[in-house]
């Protein structure tokens, strides 16, 4: 007769991963190291401010909705969940998987302003054209899309 042998070995591992998953977040976004911003005349004078401003709209000047952090973050999360996370904890350990994700999310907000929001922000106006001397949606000095970054906490 057979005995079945159980191995546990690595059940506390786990458990202190799936612990550590808890305590660590990825945050991507705009954050007070990256905040200031060289504004041009009559230009909102920080990142966070402006990319508020892009990210929800402001109906008093005309500016419609383009978000560049919710909108690129929630359509891509799918993706972005298909890697091997696993497998990244057992070789790196939570932390660096958690910041891998941050990582991840950053490169999704770049593809976001270098596809126009994936094709889903409204084109710019033929007069914003004009002025800025370029169609490219929510970049002109590239000072907003430079500070988006991302951090564990």
């Amino acid at each position: 007769m057979n005995k079945v042998k159980r191995d546990f070995s690595g059940f506390a591992k786990l458990r202190k991963q799936l612990h550590d998953l808890q305590t660590y977040k990825a945050e991507v976004g705009l954050f007070e190291d990256t905040a200031f911003r060289k504004p041009g005349r009559g230009e909102i004078g920080d990142n966070p401010s402006l990319g508020f401003q892009h990210e929800f709209g402001n109906p008093d000047t005309n500016l419609p909705e383009r978000s560049f952090l919710r909108m690129p973050l929630m359509t891509q999360m799918g993706e972005m969940l298909k890697f091997d996370w696993l497998r990244r904890i057992r070789m790196t350990g939570v932390k660096s998987a958690v910041k891998l994700l941050g990582v991840m999310g950053e490169e999704t907000v770049q593809e976001a302003f270098a596809t126009g929001g994936f094709g889903q922000w409204p084109a710019l106006k033929p007069r914003t054209i004009q002025r800025k001397g370029s169609s490219r949606i929510l970049i002109d000095s590239a000072q907003l899309r430079k500070a988006v970054t991302s951090r564990v906490i």
